[in-house]
């Protein structure tokens, strides 16, 4: 038998906070670069046309806590009044196999992914941006601009979404909770043109910017693709910078760095490094103010999993959740 905590999407929320998981992202970009993590195949399916959703499940071990997360993005769930983005959790005892804790990770997916798109920017953008423009004005838009807002002195944002209104409630909502004026941007390009920072994340398969629109010393964090044939960047455009990634194989086979293969023959070759590596010193990121850099964001395993790990030892100690036996 085995004694397993469950813990809850909601209680989540109650026991570590967004700065505490931009702390933990980073640290566990650099062990990964180290080799202290395995991060095992992804799985990534689409579900027949009647379910019309994307499942997955992705595993590894992080140090010593071995598990996966398993869910995907349903977009009919938006009608159904339920997060298109599903995902649940399980740890393990690496020593024995036996569960030992079942968590609601919602929240852990949003959190480490805006944490990510945080980190990112930390090492990448110029260190004196300011300037902000998201594409896409769902959960994630919003979790990006709250975790950026903690590492980089925004004083300028603009928005853009295929839906105003989504754009419009976006504003409303961020700029009050940040103390940040936030425009709405009339088109895609005009809201990208010019600014320091500029974050995708949309869900979609046709690319959302565009190579022209990008000049010299801006820096981008796109975050939609992570299943094979999605894109947001026109494909040129990850020619013209320095392309850091966070897992190389993963971004080959769902990200951005997936549509390469399409215009050169070697396309690992155009990838400069994984964000770890940056972090860890043992490669090089931006290296001027005029360079454009790009981080291809697919989300790996290692960042749910270290995040998972201190939910679970907080719980432990505070005895939160439920524990049920198996």
């Amino acid at each position: 038998m085995a004694s397993v905590r469950i813990i809850s999407d909601e209680l989540v929320g109650s026991v570590i906070s967004l700065q505490e998981v931009i702390g933990l992202i980073e640290l566990g970009f650099a062990a990964d670069a180290r080799g202290d993590h395995r991060n095992f195949s992804v799985v990534r399916e689409r579900l027949a046309p009647a379910h019309d959703g994307i499942f997955g499940i992705k595993s590894g071990i992080a140090g010593t806590t071995l598990g996966f997360k398993a869910g995907g993005f349903w977009p009919g769930n938006r009608q159904r009044g339920v997060l298109p983005h599903q995902s649940t959790m399980v740890l393990f005892n690496p020593d024995t196999g036996q569960p030992v804790t079942l968590i609601g990770a919602n929240r852990i997916t949003g959190l480490r992914t805006g944490a990510a798109g945080a980190v990112a920017a930390k090492y990448l953008a110029r260190k004196e941006s300011h300037s902000v423009a998201i594409i896409g004005c769902g959960a994630q838009g919003k979790m990006q601009l709250r975790a950026l807002a903690r590492v980089v002195g925004i004083d300028s944002v603009t928005v853009w979404d295929t839906f105003p209104v989504s754009g419009a409630s976006f504003s409303t909502e961020l700029g009050q909770e940040l103390g940040l004026k936030i425009a709405v941007g009339f088109d895609p390009e005009l809201t990208v043109r010019g600014v320091d920072i500029v974050v995708t994340t949309t869900p979609g398969e046709t690319p959302v910017l565009k190579s022209d629109w990008i000049s010299a010393g801006q820096h981008i964090t796109a975050i939609g693709s992570d299943t094979a044939g999605k894109q947001e960047l026109q494909t040129e455009l990850l020619l013209r910078g320095c392309l850091v990634v966070d897992n190389r194989a993963q971004a080959l086979a769902l990200g951005e760095a997936q549509h390469l293969k399409q215009i050169v023959d070697d396309p690992d070759s155009y990838i400069h490094a994984e964000l770890g590596e940056v972090i860890a010193g043992t490669a090089v990121g931006r290296t001027s103010d005029e360079e454009i850099t790009i981080f291809d964001a697919t989300g790996v395993t290692f960042q749910d999993l270290v995040v998972a790990a201190e939910i679970y030892r907080r719980c432990e100690e505070q005895n939160l959740g439920e524990v049920v036996i198996l």
